[in-house]
């Protein structure tokens, strides 16, 4: 009977901190960090006090509800309709927002904040899309905006999609909800395991992906 190798799992970025604290402290308020985030008071760049964007005689309202930020914005019916926003993307030189739907679908707004300083030219709203219409594969409820199908691979540890082509739903999931040590580096559970017993030799350390350069002979 052949022995096998059992799959290494994630364990997350507080489990690297003994042994890496410089890398985690570098890693702490970078874009990998940033890559993806809750809206939170600390994460969320954008003035949502009651902002609003005038494109062609259609304005879209930036706006709080207690400790939650929402906007009022075109939805796919073609009308004015208040989405609260739970995600943040990126945040420099600008952060993008994300509204989740019933279906579990993460879509993307057309509008980002301008995280840049005044004197840059930013704090300010702008419009990433603005010829965009209900019926175009990029408009913001369709799927070419689709966080879950577009975007989560890169964004988040350990992206599980979960897609339902029965009823086109999607219950996706992540160890962690950024770039986080395990994304590049793969999961971590044999490499914990490695460090506890460095007699045992194990290729690449525990992990199953070989981040070191190769120098050229």
């Amino acid at each position: 009977m052949n022995a096998t190798t059992p799959a290494a799992e994630f364990s997350g970025s507080q489990t690297c901190v003994e042994c890496h604290q410089q890398q985690y402290s570098d890693w702490q308020g970078s874009h990998h960090d940033m890559s993806m985030g809750r809206t939170t008071a600390d994460i969320v760049l954008a003035n949502f006090t009651d902002q609003q964007f005038d494109y062609q005689g259609e304005v879209s309202r930036f706006f709080m509800r207690v400790s939650e930020y929402w906007v009022n914005i075109k939805g796919p019916d073609g009308k004015f309709n208040d989405y609260k926003i739970s995600y943040t993307f990126g945040y420099e030189p600008l952060q993008q927002y994300m509204v989740e739907f019933e279906n579990g679908a993460i879509r993307l707004l057309p509008f980002a904040w301008d995280s840049r300083s005044k004197d840059e030219g930013g704090q300010r709203w702008f419009y990433l899309y603005p010829e965009m219409d209900p019926y175009d594969e990029f408009f913001w409820t369709n799927k070419g905006q689709n966080w879950n199908y577009m975007c989560a691979d890169c964004h988040s540890t350990n992206v599980i999609k979960n897609y339902n082509v029965t009823d086109n739903s999607f219950d996706s999931s992540w160890s962690e909800i950024n770039v986080a040590c395990e994304t590049c580096h793969g999961p971590a559970s044999e490499h914990i395991k490695w460090t506890k017993n460095q007699t045992q030799p194990l290729a690449q350390y525990g992990f199953n992906r070989d981040l070191t350069p190769k120098v050229s002979q």
